[in-house]
């Protein structure tokens, strides 16, 4: 049973059981390159009496291997290899240390310990309940929902905001009272006769300094991190697959693994959805520039809404807090039929990286920089300085806007749920 609830449609490269009497463990592997191919699953070290289950990838393998005293270019030693190495030095301080995408459990025999970390984005779920002194985890809530001795009932709170537009979005609540999302950025310590401790290991910055000019040092500091960030994910024997909406932030990201590639035209498909008018045309461009000669369009949603919500029940365990695990399905398919193991993905960059331009108005507002807010506005020598004053006087961001009313009448009728 619980193996058919993490791998509901396909069948995982390898998998394996570790059982104690007071605790067990089963972990199953998709294999992405020579770092995740472990012979057995989970990973254990009788020496150590440290059991390790991981799934997701390391970028800084390199230095975590020199800080181990190990050899990082050794094809035998997996990420799992490294963590469990890592552990032994570091202990609860080991999160620390990781750099990638990652979901981990960690049990110490000899310390008496389960640990249980995420990555900062929380790209890998992991979900848990700590129920009569016991605790269980998984890499999703069909997971728990089929483990024996667990008990679960449906969140009514979390069913509502699902029902009033989609609401139930939650970094640590899920559809069920008794489970919880470890969130990203967090490890869970579990201890002999203890209860489970929650810690936050990683704090992201936001301290950039107000800039109204460009500064090479940013750009050249920015591009630096993006090409690492889409290198160190190239790492697969696999052709690799890129989302492409012919937009900045997608084409973007397909350039430069095109040029990162040594023959983009063999080891690159692209998949794009095609529902505008002009999208055809932006995203194939793309790809002509860019020498990719596999693509893959869709122009028009496959299956109903019946049929996608009966996957995410079998694959989430409760409905999909955000349409995308459902709506590029159709990607995920072809990357299966086409044994792509990595697809990259640029859509949602517009608001998670590049952000729309006339954000920086509100910037400069807030911080009163008038001059550069005066530069970047359109008009002449008239109208320019009756934009900016009308900018300082009337607000930029009202909280009551007429389109907002007209939007929610529009949506009223069709909300399940009505105030009294």
């Amino acid at each position: 049973m619980i193996k058919q609830s993490l791998a509901p449609y396909h069948q995982p490269d390898n998998d394996g059981f570790y059982t104690e009497p007071n605790f067990w463990l089963y972990e199953q592997r998709h294999h992405h390159g020579y770092f995740d191919r472990d012979p057995h699953l989970p990973l254990y070290c009788e020496q150590k009496g440290v059991v390790v289950a991981f799934w997701g990838r390391l970028d800084n393998r390199e230095q975590l291997a020199a800080t181990l005293g190990l050899n990082h270019k050794d094809e035998q030693l997996t990420d799992a290899q490294l963590v469990l190495e890592a552990w032994s030095h570091f202990l609860q301080q080991l999160p620390e240390q990781l750099l990638g995408d990652f979901a981990i459990a960690i049990i110490d025999k000899p310390r008496q310990q389960l640990f249980l970390v995420r990555d900062p984005l929380g790209v890998k779920p992991l979900y848990y309940s700590w129920q009569q002194g016991k605790l269980f985890f998984g890499s999703s809530a069909a997971a728990l929902k089929a483990m024996d001795g667990i008990v679960l009932s449906k969140s009514t709170e979390w069913m509502a905001r699902y029902l009033w537009l989609c609401l139930s979005k939650d970094p640590i609540k899920t559809a069920y009272n008794e489970m919880r999302k470890l969130p990203p950025a967090h490890c869970l310590l579990l201890a002999h006769n203890a209860e489970p401790q929650l810690r936050r290991w990683h704090f992201w910055r936001d301290d950039a300094p107000i800039a109204n000019q460009r500064d090479e040092r940013w750009v050249n500091d920015y591009r630096a991190v993006l090409e690492e960030s889409i290198r160190c994910r190239m790492h697969s024997p696999y052709p690799l697959g890129t989302e492409n909406s012919g937009g900045i932030d997608s084409a973007t990201l397909t350039a430069y693994l095109a040029k990162f590639l040594d023959n983009p035209v063999e080891q690159l498909h692209s998949f794009g959805f095609a529902m505008c008018e002009q999208e055809p045309e932006y995203i194939l461009e793309t790809s002509q520039a860019c020498g990719i000669a596999h693509n893959y369009l869709v122009s028009a949603q496959l299956g109903n809404q019946t049929e996608r919500m009966e996957r995410s029940l079998k694959v989430l365990g409760y409905p999909e807090e955000h349409g995308n695990a459902s709506l590029h399905l159709p990607f995920y398919q072809q990357c299966q039929q086409r044994n792509i193991k990595v697809l990259f993905s640029g859509f949602g960059g517009d608001e998670v990286v590049t952000n729309p331009a006339n954000l920086a108005r509100y910037e400069f507002l807030d911080n009163h920089q008038y001059g550069a807010l005066f530069n970047i506005l359109s008009g002449n020598a008239i109208t320019r300085p009756l934009r900016l004053v009308k900018a300082i006087l009337k607000p930029q961001n009202p909280a009551y806007r007429p389109t907002f009313l007209t939007a929610w009448r529009q949506r009223w009728p069709y909300c399940l749920l009505k105030r009294r």
